[in-house]
């Protein structure tokens, strides 16, 4: 599925990610495909699949196409996400400075699920496993995420989201060095978390860092 309409230079979109300094770090190719997924995330009926980034976004090339490019492309997202939340503190900072209401940080995590493969699959989902889930009540196939989100007032935005792998650091961990990248704050915060967040290391990591109650 092929779209007439094209995303200019001069989009909303692009100035915004050059407000971001991507073109610093990405390559024109680069930043053509992440503004094709923005675009197919956005649209009624994406589902995250590839095929849904072909037929929702204005992208007038096969499926193949990104598939090779989430595979084999030379980029880093990490660049992305430091760009990503320079820009959440900026906005959710200056909300509550002109608010004069607090920051809530959000702890969470979810299960992004994805239909179990048969045992004659050549090819699984790279990184998928069962997981717990509580919403449920058993386990299911797919990938878990650990996330922060920062919110003022009615909005919230992502601050850091990672896919978390068993294995490797537990969660403990991870969470404890995703709140070290939290800068401190210039009025109060709060902190929000499931009860599973409620354990003593996370706690005085939180505490050490001065940067929620």
């Amino acid at each position: 599925m092929s779209h007439n309409k094209r995303i200019t230079e001069n989009s909303s979109i692009i100035q915004y990610l050059m407000k971001l300094n991507f073109a610093l770090y990405f390559t024109k190719p680069v930043i053509r495909h992440i503004l094709e997924f923005i675009i197919a995330a956005t649209q009624k009926g994406y589902s995250g699949t590839v095929t849904d980034i072909v037929n929702l976004s204005l992208a007038n090339c096969h499926r193949t196409t990104f598939g090779k490019f989430l595979n084999q492309g030379v980029w880093n997202i990490e660049y992305a996400w430091r760009a990503i939340r320079r820009e959440v503190i900026r906005i959710i900072f200056e909300l509550s400075q002109t608010s004069n209401k607090p920051i809530f940080v959000i702890f969470d995590d979810t299960i992004a699920e994805k239909t179990k493969p048969s045992l004659q699959a050549k090819h699984t989902i790279q990184a998928t496993g069962f997981h717990q889930s509580h919403l449920k009540g058993k386990q299911v196939w797919g990938h878990q995420l650990l996330t922060i989100m920062l919110s003022c007032g009615k909005v919230v935005l992502p601050y850091c989201i990672e896919r978390y792998e068993k294995g490797g650091k537990s969660k403990i961990e991870r969470i404890c060095e995703m709140v070290s990248m939290l800068p401190i704050p210039k009025g109060p915060a709060y902190g929000l978390c499931d009860s599973w967040y409620i354990n003593k290391k996370v706690i005085e990591n939180i505490l050490k860092e001065d940067t929620i109650s």
